[in-house]
């Protein structure tokens, strides 16, 4: 009966976790999830499973070792959908303008004045509409 209850505690814990990376793979985001949780979770998941080898006690091995496993796939995916967010962010700012627009420039690689940013309206001619001005 004791085993019974670490077997399903275990299955319980590696599928949560599994779920949990699962659905960040879905999501294609990796926003507000650190690496350093998963380098936090291979490290401790790797003492574990050295102490329960020691010990021997099979659930806390097989939990254990597939909880490393788990945490080298969570970080993976993890720092993949970084690059790729920070890719697609590069990408879109130099295909808008923004790229350059931050750093002073404009995309013509011309200095950007405030003038180009914030344009004066037009003055206002007799074929334009009543009331504006």
């Amino acid at each position: 009966m004791t085993e019974i209850i670490g077997w399903v505690s275990s299955a319980i814990l590696l599928l949560t976790v599994s779920r949990q990376i699962y659905k960040q793979w879905q999501e294609g985001t990796s926003d507000g999830v650190s690496v350093w949780l998963f380098l936090g979770q291979i490290a401790a998941s790797t003492g574990f499973a050295v102490y329960s080898w020691l010990v021997w006690n099979r659930v806390f091995i097989f939990t254990n070792v597939l909880m490393v496993l788990i945490g080298i796939v969570g970080f993976i995916i993890n720092l993949y959908l970084k690059k790729r967010e920070e890719s697609e962010a590069k990408t879109f700012n130099q295909y808008s303008g923004l790229d350059s627009a931050v750093r002073g420039r404009s995309p013509g690689n011309s200095r950007l004045s405030a003038a180009k940013l914030n344009p004066a309206p037009a003055p206002a001619t007799e074929s334009d509409p009543p009331g504006r001005i």
